[in-house]
């Protein structure tokens, strides 16, 4: 069984967290976003993905 890991963010932590994934992405947000509707990311960048969608929603962007 997975652990659960909860981590508390600011709002300021939350955008440069979102900040830093894109720059590890080479900074196309955009490009990035597409290659992920085709289904080309590696595990390390899918993994960027989820943890960017998460902070979109929580962000509310």
């Amino acid at each position: 069984m997975s652990k659960v890991v909860v981590e508390r963010l600011t709002v300021d932590e939350a955008w440069r967290r979102r900040i830093a994934i894109i720059a590890a992405v080479g900074g196309d947000e955009s490009g990035f976003r597409n290659r992920a509707l085709a289904f080309v990311l590696d595990a390390r960048e899918l993994a960027l993905y989820d943890e960017l969608m998460e902070l979109d929603y929580l962000l509310a962007s």
